[in-house]
Protein backbone atom coordinates (compact mmCIF):
# COMPACT_ATOMS: atom_id res chain seq x y z
CA UNK A 1 0.00 0.00 0.00
CA UNK A 2 1.14 3.61 0.00
CA UNK A 3 0.02 6.64 1.39
CA UNK A 4 -0.61 9.78 0.22
CA UNK A 5 -0.55 13.19 1.58
CA UNK A 6 -2.05 16.48 0.77
CA UNK A 7 -1.19 19.13 3.56
CA UNK A 8 -2.39 22.60 3.30
CA UNK A 9 -2.40 25.41 5.50
CA UNK A 10 -5.11 24.13 7.78
CA UNK A 11 -5.38 20.39 7.09
CA UNK A 12 -3.02 17.29 6.59
CA UNK A 13 -4.80 14.59 4.51
CA UNK A 14 -3.91 11.09 3.96
CA UNK A 15 -5.33 8.29 1.91
CA UNK A 16 -4.20 4.73 2.07
CA UNK A 17 -3.78 3.81 -1.69
CA UNK A 18 -4.11 0.15 -3.14
CA UNK A 19 -1.21 0.73 -6.21
CA UNK A 20 -2.22 -2.11 -8.44
CA UNK A 21 -5.42 -0.45 -8.60
CA UNK A 22 -5.45 3.37 -7.69
CA UNK A 23 -8.62 2.36 -5.23
CA UNK A 24 -8.74 4.39 -1.95
CA UNK A 25 -8.73 1.88 1.32
CA UNK A 26 -8.87 4.50 3.88
CA UNK A 27 -8.74 7.96 5.06
CA UNK A 28 -7.55 10.16 7.68
CA UNK A 29 -7.36 13.88 8.67
CA UNK A 30 -5.31 15.67 10.91
CA UNK A 31 -4.10 19.49 11.46
CA UNK A 32 -1.09 21.03 9.86
CA UNK A 33 -0.75 23.25 12.40
CA UNK A 34 2.96 23.42 14.42
CA UNK A 35 6.50 23.88 13.48
CA UNK A 36 8.32 20.77 11.34
CA UNK A 37 8.76 18.51 13.71
CA UNK A 38 5.25 18.47 15.35
CA UNK A 39 3.57 18.18 11.45
CA UNK A 40 6.43 15.23 10.98
CA UNK A 41 4.96 13.82 14.02
CA UNK A 42 1.62 14.58 12.76
CA UNK A 43 2.67 12.35 9.41
CA UNK A 44 3.59 9.38 11.16
CA UNK A 45 0.86 8.75 13.44
CA UNK A 46 -1.03 9.34 10.44
CA UNK A 47 0.60 6.46 8.34
CA UNK A 48 0.53 4.18 11.33
CA UNK A 49 -3.48 5.02 12.08
CA UNK A 50 -4.35 4.06 8.27
CA UNK A 51 -2.12 1.19 7.79
CA UNK A 52 -3.37 -0.42 11.69
CA UNK A 53 -6.99 0.27 10.65
CA UNK A 54 -5.99 -1.96 7.79
CA UNK A 55 -3.34 -4.38 8.61
CA UNK A 56 -1.22 -3.08 5.77
CA UNK A 57 2.50 -2.44 5.20
CA UNK A 58 3.16 1.28 3.13
CA UNK A 59 5.55 0.72 1.17
CA UNK A 60 6.02 4.15 -0.21
CA UNK A 61 4.61 7.89 0.89
CA UNK A 62 3.74 10.89 -1.55
CA UNK A 63 3.68 14.37 0.01
CA UNK A 64 1.79 17.21 -1.73
CA UNK A 65 3.12 20.38 0.36
CA UNK A 66 1.18 23.95 -0.02
CA UNK A 67 4.26 25.93 -0.85
CA UNK A 68 8.14 26.12 -1.93
CA UNK A 69 8.34 22.08 -1.61
CA UNK A 70 11.68 21.51 -3.12
CA UNK A 71 12.72 17.98 -4.56
CA UNK A 72 15.08 17.01 -2.10
CA UNK A 73 12.34 17.53 0.47
CA UNK A 74 13.11 20.46 2.14
CA UNK A 75 9.67 22.93 2.74
CA UNK A 76 11.65 26.29 1.88
CA UNK A 77 8.60 28.25 2.68
CA UNK A 78 5.07 27.71 2.71
CA UNK A 79 3.10 30.97 3.29
CA UNK A 80 0.01 29.38 4.62
CA UNK A 81 2.39 27.04 6.97
CA UNK A 82 4.72 29.95 8.53
CA UNK A 83 6.07 27.49 11.03
CA UNK A 84 7.80 25.34 8.61
CA UNK A 85 10.91 26.97 6.79
CA UNK A 86 13.78 24.97 5.45
CA UNK A 87 12.49 21.85 6.98
CA UNK A 88 13.48 18.01 5.65
CA UNK A 89 10.20 17.16 5.70
CA UNK A 90 10.66 14.69 3.34
CA UNK A 91 14.03 13.33 4.68
CA UNK A 92 12.41 13.25 8.09
CA UNK A 93 9.26 11.85 7.15
CA UNK A 94 11.10 8.89 4.95
CA UNK A 95 13.38 7.72 7.84
CA UNK A 96 10.72 8.03 10.95
CA UNK A 97 9.07 5.18 8.34
CA UNK A 98 12.00 3.70 6.67
CA UNK A 99 9.87 4.05 3.35
CA UNK A 100 10.78 6.24 0.37
CA UNK A 101 9.04 9.66 0.32
CA UNK A 102 8.34 11.77 -2.54
CA UNK A 103 7.27 15.50 -1.95
CA UNK A 104 6.29 17.81 -4.53
CA UNK A 105 3.93 20.89 -4.36
CA UNK A 106 0.30 20.40 -3.97
CA UNK A 107 -1.05 22.22 -6.80
CA UNK A 108 1.73 20.65 -8.93
CA UNK A 109 0.61 17.16 -8.02
CA UNK A 110 -3.41 17.84 -8.31
CA UNK A 111 -2.06 18.92 -12.06
CA UNK A 112 -0.66 15.54 -12.61
CA UNK A 113 -3.47 13.45 -10.94
CA UNK A 114 -5.99 15.62 -12.91
CA UNK A 115 -4.16 14.72 -16.64
CA UNK A 116 -3.36 11.21 -15.92
CA UNK A 117 -6.85 10.33 -13.71
CA UNK A 118 -9.89 13.55 -14.02
CA UNK A 119 -10.72 15.88 -16.18
CA UNK A 120 -7.45 16.26 -17.86
CA UNK A 121 -6.97 12.65 -18.99
CA UNK A 122 -5.74 12.54 -22.09
CA UNK A 123 -5.27 16.59 -22.29
CA UNK A 124 -1.48 17.32 -23.61
CA UNK A 125 -1.64 21.12 -22.34
CA UNK A 126 -3.29 21.88 -18.69
CA UNK A 127 -3.89 24.40 -15.98
CA UNK A 128 -4.88 23.61 -12.63
CA UNK A 129 -6.28 25.92 -10.13
CA UNK A 130 -6.10 24.48 -6.20
CA UNK A 131 -8.56 27.21 -4.39
CA UNK A 132 -8.00 26.37 -0.08
CA UNK A 133 -5.78 28.76 2.29
CA UNK A 134 -4.12 30.10 -0.41
CA UNK A 135 -3.87 29.56 -4.51
CA UNK A 136 -1.79 27.14 -5.89
CA UNK A 137 -1.33 26.21 -9.44
CA UNK A 138 0.00 23.82 -11.92
CA UNK A 139 0.95 23.16 -15.14
CA UNK A 140 1.11 20.29 -17.72
CA UNK A 141 2.75 21.26 -21.02
CA UNK A 142 3.55 18.55 -23.93
CA UNK A 143 1.94 16.23 -21.66
CA UNK A 144 4.98 16.68 -18.84
CA UNK A 145 4.48 18.06 -15.70
CA UNK A 146 6.18 21.39 -15.34
CA UNK A 147 8.38 21.31 -12.49
CA UNK A 148 11.00 24.19 -12.89
CA UNK A 149 14.82 23.77 -11.85
CA UNK A 150 14.00 22.99 -8.48
CA UNK A 151 10.52 22.60 -8.02
CA UNK A 152 8.83 25.45 -8.10
CA UNK A 153 6.79 26.20 -10.81
CA UNK A 154 3.43 27.28 -10.95
CA UNK A 155 3.24 29.49 -7.99
CA UNK A 156 0.85 31.78 -9.48
CA UNK A 157 -1.12 33.10 -5.92
CA UNK A 158 1.80 35.24 -5.52
CA UNK A 159 1.78 36.76 -9.69
CA UNK A 160 0.61 40.76 -8.48
CA UNK A 161 -1.93 41.94 -10.15
CA UNK A 162 -2.46 45.50 -8.42
CA UNK A 163 0.98 47.15 -7.84
CA UNK A 164 -0.53 49.39 -5.44
CA UNK A 165 -2.84 46.87 -3.81
CA UNK A 166 -2.54 45.77 0.35
CA UNK A 167 0.05 43.98 1.41
CA UNK A 168 -0.53 40.66 1.99
CA UNK A 169 0.63 38.61 4.81
CA UNK A 170 3.76 37.16 3.00
CA UNK A 171 4.76 41.24 1.99
CA UNK A 172 4.43 40.87 -1.33
CA UNK A 173 1.57 43.77 -2.78
CA UNK A 174 -1.35 43.04 -4.44
CA UNK A 175 -0.89 39.31 -5.14
CA UNK A 176 -3.93 37.35 -6.83
CA UNK A 177 -4.32 35.13 -3.67
CA UNK A 178 -4.89 38.46 -1.49
CA UNK A 179 -7.69 39.00 -3.23
CA UNK A 180 -9.15 35.82 -4.19
CA UNK A 181 -9.32 34.70 -0.64
CA UNK A 182 -11.71 37.64 0.33
CA UNK A 183 -8.77 39.72 2.13
CA UNK A 184 -9.45 42.38 -0.27
CA UNK A 185 -13.62 42.36 1.36
CA UNK A 186 -12.35 43.61 4.65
Amino acid sequence: MIVGFDVGGTNARGLLIEPSTGDIVDHHRESSAGEGPQLLATLVSMVKELAGRNGAEVQAVGLGVAGLAHRSGVIHYSPNLPDIVEYPLGTELAGALDVPVSVINDATAGAWAEAKLGAGRGSEHLVFVALGTGIGTGFVVDGRLLLGANGFAGESGHIQVRADGPAHHTGQRGPWEYYASGSALG
